[in-house]
């Protein structure tokens, strides 16, 4: 008896794994309230003094931030060595609550 795998559900996660997530998504306010001193991570970075807008962080200010200078805040403030290693548990976290939300287990626990 031959057994056929079926992996479209494999495909499925692979693809939303790829797929780009808005980062106040990523960085909600209940990550940010775990891992950080901020209430969410607008306040986060305007905590870091590394943009110089009052209002709000817009994607242009925020990449304009040197990696290095980001990376030197988040050691400082937060569990994290840099914001690679936040971005990563940011995103697993986000999967997490997503499968989860769906009845499903992506990581084990």
């Amino acid at each position: 008896m031959d057994f056929k795998f079926d992996d479209f559900g494999f495909k499925n996660i692979k693809k939303e794994l790829r797929e780009k997530v808005p980062i106040k998504k990523l960085f909600n306010p209940m990550f940010m309230k775990s891992f950080t001193k901020s209430c969410s991570f607008e306040e986060f970075i305007f905590k870091s003094g590394l943009v110089n807008s009052n209002k709000e962080v817009t994607e242009v200010a925020f990449k304009a931030i040197p990696e290095k200078d980001l990376d030197k805040y988040i050691y400082k403030n937060t569990k994290f060595s840099s914001w690679k290693a936040m971005c990563i548990k940011a995103e697993m976290e986000y999967w997490k609550s997503q499968y989860k939300s769906k009845g499903m287990q992506l990581f084990k626990e």
